[in-house]
């Protein structure tokens, strides 16, 4: 049976989540996207197998070397994994002027034309002029990156219509409930967003710079290696978070390695060293944008109105790609049980995407106000204001 989109339009919808590092896409009504595609221009192939050794001392990471080290800084890997296209978007002007291209926009905005067009062509086998398009909308996303996908989408690829549905209201949708703080380990923020009623309370949103893009240098730094695929295999197979943390006694450093199934080898004490420092610093960090998550998740709770924090505190929905790791999770509501009265709790979610194949499923039609249609689109010739969930901050267009 088909769901009330196509049967009232006649058009298939088509479900995206556009982030930096990946984009998956699928059908309305399913339960996981069909593709999930790299963003990245190339593909790490590993030559022979890697072996990271630290050197003596007392600190794991002290005294490191590497027998693959190519003496450059992670801010110069930063300007040159940017400029290669490593990942798809940057919020940071200034790196994007630092990269020495010239028209990055530009060269972005083929880059994720070819993107959408593969994926269109090759995995979903469908034409994008009968498709309407859900896409799922970062709380933080910035206006000329979300006009880059809509003339990409409306322009290049002729669909018929864009829908732009907010992210953590999805990922409560997705949780089954309507009332959460979502927290997004993304790769260019970590965002905290509390949600009442499926709604935004948008003065307690917070958010952080040391977010996975700052987890993969950090990690470029701790054991000298350059290669973007080799460090991202690492941090996504390998790593883990300690559970009990600090409370764990101490035991004497591990020399036993571990191999991933890509032939990288590292030390198993840095498997969880790494991410644990940057996580969870032992010393605050005086800039106001490089809070460590267990900082912005408590600025949220004590912005709230104190009869929403119970709710909101113990039902706390985690979404973005280094929600996977095992054990961080648990690590991050242990910690907060330390720092807050009363209950914390988490309650799973089956992520942004299937909350907006939920929703396109059961709504019969979008709100107009979150709607770019591609005819209106086009008469304005560029002039067409972007959707913003701003706007609806004192309204529910998810429920109207």
């Amino acid at each position: 049976m088909s769901h009330p989109f196509t049967q009232l339009t006649e058009k298939r919808t088509v479900v995206l989540l556009v982030g930096s590092r990946f984009i998956r896409a699928g059908f309305a009504g399913e339960a996981v996207p069909e593709i999930q595609s790299s963003t990245s221009d190339s593909t790490w192939i590993p030559t022979q197998n890697t072996i990271y050794v630290s050197g003596s001392g007392n600190h794991a990471l002290d005294h490191r070397r590497n027998i693959k080290s190519t003496h450059l800084t992670p801010l110069h890997l930063h300007s040159t994994d940017l400029h290669r296209r490593r990942w798809l978007w940057s919020y940071d002007m200034l790196a994007v002027a630092n990269s020495q291209h010239q028209n990055y926009f530009d060269a972005i905005s083929r880059h994720l034309e070819r993107l959408l067009y593969d994926i269109y062509t090759d995995e979903l086998l469908v034409d994008p002029k009968s498709c309407q398009v859900i896409v799922v909308d970062p709380v933080l996303f910035p206006t000329p990156l979300k006009s880059i996908l809509t003339e990409a989408l409306l322009h290049r690829l002729h669909a018929h219509s864009v829908v732009y549905l907010p992210e953590p209201v999805l990922s409560c949708i997705a949780a089954g409930t309507r009332n959460a703080l979502v927290v997004d380990l993304g790769w260019h923020n970590f965002t905290v967003t509390p949600v009442y009623d499926l709604r935004i309370i948008h003065n307690g949103l917070k958010s952080t710079n040391r977010a996975g893009m700052r987890l993969h240098y950090e990690m470029v730094d701790a054991l000298g290696e350059s290669d973007f695929g080799a460090i991202e295999s690492l941090i996504t197979e390998v790593c883990y978070c300690d559970e009990l943390g600090s409370e764990r006694p101490s035991a004497p450093e591990d020399s036993e390695t571990f191999s991933t199934r890509l032939g990288v080898s590292i030390p198993n004490h840095l498997r969880h060293l790494v991410l644990e420092k940057f996580m969870f610093p032992e010393t605050e960090t005086p800039d106001d944008e490089e809070h460590s998550l267990l900082d912005i998740i408590s600025e949220a709770l004590d912005t709230l109105p104190i009869d929403v924090r119970a709710t909101l505190s113990s039902s706390i929905v985690f979404t973005g790609g280094l929600a996977n790791i095992p054990g961080l999770r648990t690590r991050i509501l242990r910690e907060m049980r330390g720092r807050k009265p009363g209950e914390v709790a988490a309650i799973s979610g089956l992520g942004p995407w299937a909350g907006a194949s939920m929703y396109s499923n059961y709504v019969a039609r979008p709100h107009k106000t979150m709607e770019v249609r591609r005819d209106k689109y086009l008469e304005a010739v560029g002039s067409y204001p972007m959707p913003d969930w701003l706007e609806n901050i004192y309204r529910n267009p998810i429920l109207e």
